[in-house]
């Protein structure tokens, strides 16, 4: 169960989300990193996992609400839902992707003050959250496009009729009866 408060919230997806979605693809750091800065990392990388996606059932609703309207009026093809899907799941993806994983995030953040040779490392928060930002909206943008896509294959494969609203809303009353 998902806890009500924000802080539980992040420490919830900080322990089970991010070690699902943490990113794969993106290479490992060659030097060590301390535990801490990581924690630091995967706290901000579940910060923006929790502010990112909490508006997308709003964004969900914004975007199919008008589909729905414009369906129900002018017959739409089912097609078009899933091309919108797709649309914006790419939109999101060609303006803001990277993916990258809590140790890179960590690795690629590691400043040093005081100069190279006698300095000492420090963690920039400003571009761990930065970088965790732009993981986030790649991974939304990912997800848009699956459920685009899939909605394409139902459409095309699944349903006969013309719309995907229509044949809900003119059910013949008569046929319950029979």
């Amino acid at each position: 169960m998902v806890p009500i408060t924000r802080e539980g919230r992040i420490e919830w997806i900080r322990r089970n989300l991010i070690p699902l979605l943490d990113s794969q693809l993106s290479d490992h750091p060659d030097k060590e990193l301390d535990e801490e800065s990581i924690n630091t990392s995967e706290k901000i990388l579940a910060e923006e996992y929790l502010d990112e996606g909490s508006g997308i059932f709003k964004t969900f609703g914004k975007v199919t609400l008008p589909m729905i309207i414009i369906d129900s009026v002018s017959y739409m093809p089912p097609q078009v839902y899933g091309l919108v899907f797709s649309t914006l799941g790419t939109f999101i993806m060609l303006v803001e992707a990277d993916i990258l994983g809590s140790e890179p995030i960590t690795a690629q953040s590691m400043d040093t003050v005081g100069g190279p040779t006698g300095g000492k490392e420090y963690l920039d928060e400003e571009k761990v959250r930065r970088l965790a930002n732009n993981t986030v909206i790649t991974n939304i943008g990912l997800v848009w496009l699956f459920f685009g896509f899939t909605m394409q294959i139902i459409a095309v494969w699944a349903i006969s009729s013309e719309t995907l609203i229509q044949p809900i809303w003119y059910i013949n009353p008569l046929f319950w009866l029979s």
